[in-house]
Order: structure tokens, then C-alpha cells, then sequence
């Protein structure tokens, strides 16, 4: 299903989530009073498992543990073996740097290139709002790339280059945000070709479940201003192990180091442990990938074939576990078919994550309830069930 070019010029509707939430939905998850959470995060599953009978020696647990200069050089190198397996290149230990999240890892590239000179950051989108918010505390500006469902959400390299001027950082995710579709490999090829002495590129490939990852062909650590934000453990759904790492070309590494400690340099000492002793193991973590990325295909059939009969369509899921189910309505999207909605999933107890919370360029055809394909199968089917009866105007 391939809907019509909005008759309205691209905009941005502001991020009303907070305000959705108090007014709709808080009470309800305070009092435990949820049937369905299809959008939430705070009690995902697994996408993969394995045995975390890791051993923990008492004497690793009465110091910190920060990637600094050479203190974590053993279980680093089991980290910087399989991320070079993943990426299909030999990264030196001085081309990655290992953070405690992905927010701090985030943060921190944000403040090197404040520190290089960038003053404006220009967002693909959908987006996710937590960077955005981050690189608007730190006083940079911001540009939104907007892309629409009519073209598949596809972005074109010459939106780039009308966004930016000199001092500028683009950023983009992989897979694409709410969206789980892969980036265009020659468009992110051409856009790091064209990056010259004071244009950056990140990639935030917090999601990418790819072996090897989807933009291998693009290597951070050969070009000075490339950045690639990895996960470790989120694209397994393994939310309560803590680490993520920054690729970069070695000339950062020391301010990296140095800027570990503004974003808190601590890393977890059961999480670096768990992932060191994995990453011994490289077809081990290539078959975890290789399991969250099952689930969430065997999720997307399922949901697909509850949804065959209402105007709904699910983002394809081509790879990582966040994307969305978009409401094809009869006439336009307003304020009153919006609240109607809203009123309808809190009636049958299910807060729902919309559109320009996900930074989806305005589109008066549709509306986007978010999907953590990580959440309970029966939440996600419960909501698709909802959805149905709601649109089809069913009680």
C-alpha cells in the first residue's frame, strides 16, 4: 500500500508525548492497570539468550572500570576482535572507544564535534528525539530531513547537501529508526565520500542485527570524520547488560578518553565481563543476532496476517526491533480523530506511542502508533487486534 503525496508542504509537529502520557495513560501505568504495551521498553524480552554464568571474581568488584589508555586491555581485545568481525575490518584498539550506553556514546560524539566547530546537526527522519534533545542542550542547531511513506521513506543524497554548509555533522541511523528498513548503502556511501575537512558523518547503528553489519562497506577509522555508534547488547534485547562503543579513527582517541568523563566513564564491571566472554565466541554472538532477528520476522508474519484485514500496514523489518504500524485514514488526520484514537486505546488500557514523538514528518493521511517488536507477542497482537477494530469502525 503506497499512499499519495501529502497535499501539504513537509512539517513538523511538536513532540507532544509527555503530554499524551499525563494526560491519558500515566494513571494507568502507575497502577499496573496496562493489558497491552506495544510501544514501551520497560519489560521487553530477550531477542536472544545465553548463559550469563559468567565468573566474577570479588576482587574485580572494588574499582572502577573505564576504558582508558590500556586498563581494560584484555577484555577490550576480546570486544575489538569480534567488532572487527562484525564490520569486516581489523579496527585497532585505538579505534574504539567503549562507553557505558548509547546515550553516553551519543553525547559524547556531540561534544567532539562541538569541540571540532560543528554548530549544526542535521537529523534523518523518523529520528530518535533523545539525541536531538541532546544536541539542542548542548547549543548546536538542528535540521530535519524530512522523508514521507508516498516514496517509501527514502532520503535523497541532494536533501543532504541543501541542509548543511560548512561546520555541519550528519546523522543518520541504521536500520532506520521506528522504521526497520536498511539504510541505501550507495547513498551513505556517497555522503561519506563527500564529507571533506569539516562535515562529519554518524552512524548510530544502536539496532543493526546484520552479519556483517549492513554498512560494513563504510569502516569507521578510514575516514577522520566518519563516527559509528554500536550496541552490543540492545539489538539482542539484552537491555539489562550496559555497553556500547564508539568507532572512530585513532587521531580521537584521546579526546575521546578525556570526554568519557563529562558523560560518566564507568562502565559496568558485569556487563564488560559478560561481553568480553561472548565476544570469545564471535559465532556465538553472530547466532544471537541471527535468533532476535528470527523473532522478529516470525513477529512480523503473525502480526501481518491479524492486520490483512484492516487498513493498517506494518514498516517491513528488515532489520532491528523498532518500527510502526501506520493507520490509513478514510479523510484527514486532525486534532479530534488524534484525541478519538487516544480516548479508544486508553479505554481498552494500552498506551501507544504516536507519530511526532518518532519525529515522522507531517502527514495529514496517516497516523503511527510505534511497535517494540521486543515486547510480549501477545501485547503486539492485542494492539494490532484493537487497531483494527478501531479503523474498521467495529465496537
Amino acid at each position: 500500500m503506497v499512499a499519495e503525496a501529502p497535499p501539504i508542504p513537509a512539517a513538523f509537529e511538536p513532540n507532544d508525548f509527555d503530554e499524551i502520557y499525563r494526560a491519558y495513560f500515566e494513571d494507568l501505568i502507575a497502577h499496573g492497570d496496562v493489558t497491552a504495551d506495544p510501544s514501551g521498553w520497560a519489560r521487553t524480552e530477550p531477542g536472544a539468550t545465553f548463559d550469563l554464568a559468567v565468573p566474577m571474581p570479588p576482587r574485580l568488584l572494588g574499582h572502577y572500570v573505564v576504558d582508558n589508555r590500556r586498563l581494560l586491555q584484555d577484555e577490550k581485545e576480546a570486544i575489538r576482535a569480534l567488532i572487527s568481525r562484525w564490520d569486516a575490518r581489523d579496527y585497532a584498539p585505538e579505534e574504539l572507544t567503549l562507553t557505558p550506553s548509547i546515550s553516553a556514546a551519543s553525547l559524547a560524539t556531540l561534544l567532539l564535534l562541538r569541540s571540532q566547530g560543528v554548530r549544526t546537526v542535521i537529523f534523518e527522519t523518523p529520528a530518535y528525539y533523545s539525541t536531538i534533545d541532546q544536541a539542542e542542550a548542548l547549543g548546536l542547531e538542528i535540521a530535519l530531513i524530512p522523508t514521507h511513506a508516498y516514496d517509501e521513506y527514502q532520503w535523497r543524497v541532494e536533501d543532504w547537501f541543501s541542509a548543511s554548509h560548512e561546520d555541519c555533522a550528519y546523522w543518520l541511523t541504521q536500520p532506520r529508526y521506528a522504521l526497520g528498513r536498511n539504510q541505501a548503502v550507495t547513498g551513505c556511501e556517497e555522503l561519506a565520500a563527500q564529507l571533506g575537512d569539516s562535515r562529519y558523518l554518524v552512524i548510530d547503528e544502536t539496532a543493526d542485527q546484520g552479519w556483517p553489519s549492513w554498512l560494513s562497506s563504510i569502516p569507521a577509522g578510514e575516514h577522520p570524520n566518519l563516527f559509528k555508534i554500536r550496541g552490543f547488547m540492545k539489538p539482542l534485547g539484552l537491555n539489562g547488560l550496559r555497553l556500547a562503543a564508539v568507532l572512530h579513527a585513532a587521531s580521537w582517541r584521546p579526546s575521546f578518553q578525556e570526554l568519557l568523563w563529562l558523560v560518566g566513564a564507568a562502565l559496568d564491571r558485569y556487563s564488560v565481563v559478560a561481553a568480553s566472554e561472548m565476544a570469545r565466541t564471535p559465532e556465538l554472538f553472530s547466532t544471537m543476532l541471527g535468533a532476535a532477528r528470527g523473532r522478529v520476522a516470525t513477529l512480523h508474519t503473525r502480526l501481518t496476517l491479524v492486520s490483512r484485514t484492516a487498513p493498517l500496514e506494518l514498516s517491513p523489518m528488515e532489520n532491528g526491533y523498532l518500527g510502526v504500524v501506520e493507520l490509513d485514514w478514510p479523510g484527514a488526520v486532525t486534532p479530534r480523530s488524534r484525541a478519538e484514537l487516544l480516548a479508544f486505546c486508553r479505554e481498552e488500557r494500552m498506551p501507544v506511542t504516536l507519530g511526532p514523538a518518532m519525529i515522522f514528518a507531517r502527514d495529514d493521511t496517516r497516523e503511527r502508533i510505534r511497535l517494540n517488536y521486543f515486547m510480549p507477542r501477545q501485547d503486539l497482537e492485542r494492539c494490532i487486534e484493537c487497531l483494527a477494530r478501531f479503523v474498521c469502525g467495529e465496537p
